[in-house]
């Protein structure tokens, strides 16, 4: 677990070198009517600048399954073609079904595939 976390902040630490300011980086909270129900990080993609990635996105648990998800992402797609990015992308791990359906349904398709197998 703590080899978890450490790979987490060595992660956060060099894509954001200077924290919530540094440039590129997009940070916002979702609200429903008047809680915050989750964040979107939405940024610039290390490997092609005019194109936006989603680094980190999050719908509290309580509030999954009301379409929250599905608006946030359409509002973020939104807001990287305001700011003049031609594509959007993201990560998705394989195990996480629900999500991938989610972005299938936003219309996002996959562009790689790694596989592993245990030996």
């Amino acid at each position: 677990m703590n080899d978890a976390l450490e790979n987490s902040e060595k992660t956060y630490t060099r894509l954001l070198p200077n924290g919530l300011e540094t440039s590129g980086n997009y940070f916002y909270s979702i609200y429903d009517e008047i809680n915050i129900i989750g964040y979107i990080w939405l940024g610039t993609d290390s490997e092609n600048e005019s194109n936006a990635f989603i680094f980190d996105f999050e719908i509290y648990k309580q509030y999954q399954n009301n379409g929250f998800g599905s608006k946030a992402i359409i509002l973020a797609e939104k807001e990287a073609k305001n700011m003049g990015f031609r594509t959007i992308g993201l990560h998705v791990f394989g195990s996480n079904q629900r999500a991938i359906h989610v972005y299938q349904k936003c219309g996002y398709g996959i562009t790689d595939i790694k596989m592993q197998k245990a030996l």
